[in-house]
């Protein structure tokens, strides 16, 4: 019989199972799973240059040809962002903090929040609670290697808070933020600032988090 070439291919953040090249007879199937990492999200499947959409499998029925198949995936957004954020007023004498500028879309140096002096807090809601999987935050990174100290803590009610994470190393602040998986449902996330090495002032430019709203699993009497 004739024989054909599937070439398989995936971006980063998952993978094509099998993946490469591989040789198929004439009239074969063949069937093809769709992988996206943690915190990735399939974008789109292209088969012989046309979208199929986001599907998690694909098959070639009676293969007659050769043919492609390709795999983008884009990771999920960040559920705090811009949601209503709100932090402790700044020192006397120092200018009014924007919280906002801590959660909006521009995750560089560009926007940030500043409290000053430390310790300062900030916080945002989520607006529900959510099974929260994954947190980044991303301080003010400067040439002069400095580091942050900080905790970050979870509440349903913005009453009663569970400490998640505490960062008390001295690992310098990077462009990719300090990442946390966790396991927590909350709606409330608070950020208690502790320190900056090198400056009164702490500074948070990105906060994300990734998760699913939480779905109760109370059904009643």
């Amino acid at each position: 019989p004739e024989i054909y070439t599937i070439t398989a291919n995936a971006g980063e953040g998952g993978s094509i199972t099998p993946s490469g090249e591989i040789i198929i007879n004439q009239g074969s199937t063949r069937t093809y799973a769709i992988t996206a990492e943690d915190n990735y999200q399939i974008s789109d499947v292209i088969v012989d240059a046309t979208s199929i959409g986001a599907v998690t499998s694909y098959t070639f029925n009676n293969v007659t040809a050769n043919h492609t198949i390709s795999v983008t995936f884009t990771p999920p957004q960040s559920i705090a962002l811009n949601k209503p954020a709100y932090c402790e007023p700044n020192d006397e004498n120092y200018i009014d903090p924007i919280p906002s500028n801590a959660n909006d879309d521009d995750g560089s140096n560009n926007s940030f929040w500043l409290g000053i002096v430390y310790p300062k807090w900030w916080e945002v809601d989520l607006g529900c609670e959510y099974d929260i999987s994954k947190i980044v935050i991303r301080n003010y990174v400067e040439q002069a290697p400095h580091y942050y100290q900080y905790e970050i803590f979870a509440s349903s009610d913005s009453v009663n808070y569970l400490k998640i994470v505490e960062k008390k190393n001295t690992e310098y602040a990077k462009d990719e933020g300090d990442s946390y998986s966790v396991n927590i449902t909350a709606r409330f996330l608070k950020v208690n600032m502790i320190l900056n090495s090198n400056y009164p002032g702490v500074h948070i430019s990105d906060f994300k988090v990734y998760g699913v709203p939480h779905i109760s699993t109370w059904t009643g009497d």
